[in-house]
């Protein structure tokens, strides 16, 4: 669970970042065209969402492996453990 309230909070910092970028080009460009700000701050929400989505595959990328290791080293371990009894474990 700690690993997700970290994913959680690097999504949220993104969002923030996102948001500032997103301020101080709208205040360096003095914006007074809506649909230019409009198309700004959906560049950086998608930007944001795919920085999200990279993060959460990474993720699960990792958990996949420690659950493939795991089940590798039970394996191993029953293995090692037949070879050691004689044939039955």
């Amino acid at each position: 669970m700690a690993i997700a309230d970290l994913v959680m909070m690097e999504a949220v910092l993104e969002v923030v970042k996102a948001v500032m970028i997103l301020a101080i080009i709208a205040t360096n460009l003095q914006i007074l065209d809506p649909l230019k700000e409009e198309s700004l701050e959906t560049e950086a929400l998608n930007s944001m969402m795919m920085e999200a989505n990279t993060v959460k595959k990474q993720n699960l990328a990792g958990e996949e492996s420690q659950r493939s290791d795991r089940e590798a080293t039970v394996y191993n371990r029953f293995v090692n453990s037949t070879k050691y009894s004689g044939g039955s474990a």
